[in-house]
C-alpha cells in the first residue's frame, strides 16, 4: 500500500478512537458491538460486505477510508437516524449563489424554507419514479406502514332527461 493509507480497521479505530470508529463501523456491519471494538473487529473481518463475496466489511471500511468516503473523511456523509426505521441521508446540489440567496429571501417572507421545499420535491419525485408497490414495501419494511386509503367507489349517475327546446316567437 502507498505511505499514508490505512491498512486494516484497527488502525482507524488507533487514529480516530471509540466511538468515531463504531460509528463509522455502523456504515458497513449490521454487527457492531459498542461493548466491545475487539468484537466489532472480528465480525467486520468475518463477515462478507455483499454478495459476490469479494470483500469484507472490514475491507471495504479501509478501502473507503483511504479513497476519502467515510463519514471519519468527510462528515457529509453521515446519515440521519429519524428513529422511525428510514435513515435520512443528505443530497448536495451546486447551484448560483444569487440565485440561491434570492430564492431564501422571497421563501422566508412566505415562511417557507430551500431544504423542505427540495423535501418535497424529491417527495414527489420519488412518488412519481419509484413503483408504488416498491414504495409500499419500503414503508412496510421501515415500519411506517400506512394502510392503504380506501377506494372510493363513484356512484354512476344517470343523465338527466334531455329537455325539448323549442323556439317561442
Amino acid at each position: 500500500m502507498a505511505h499514508g493509507k490505512m491498512k486494516s480497521v484497527y488502525g482507524i479505530y488507533k487514529k480516530h478512537g471509540r466511538a468515531q470508529f463504531l460509528d463509522a463501523a455502523g456504515y458497513y456491519s449490521c454487527h457492531v458491538h459498542p461493548e466491545s471494538i475487539d468484537k466489532t473487529i472480528d465480525e467486520m473481518e468475518s463477515r462478507w460486505y455483499d454478495a459476490t463475496h469479494r470483500q469484507t466489511e472490514a475491507e471495504k471500511m479501509v478501502e473507503d477510508y483511504n479513497n476519502g468516503l467515510t463519514v471519519l473523511n468527510d462528515a457529509s456523509l453521515a446519515y440521519v437516524d429519524t428513529g422511525f426505521g428510514m435513515k435520512k441521508n443528505s443530497v448536495s446540489v451546486s447551484y448560483d449563489e444569487e440565485k440561491l440567496s434570492t430564492l431564501r429571501l422571497y421563501l422566508e417572507q412566505k415562511g417557507m424554507q430551500v431544504e423542505d421545499e427540495l423535501t418535497k420535491s424529491l417527495d414527489t419525485l420519488y412518488a412519481k419514479n419509484v413503483p408504488a408497490g416498491v414504495r409500499e414495501f419500503l414503508n412496510m419494511r421501515s415500519g411506517n406502514a400506512e394502510p392503504p386509503a380506501p377506494k372510493v367507489r363513484r356512484q354512476k349517475t344517470e343523465p338527466k332527461p334531455a329537455t325539448e327546446v323549442t323556439d317561442h316567437d
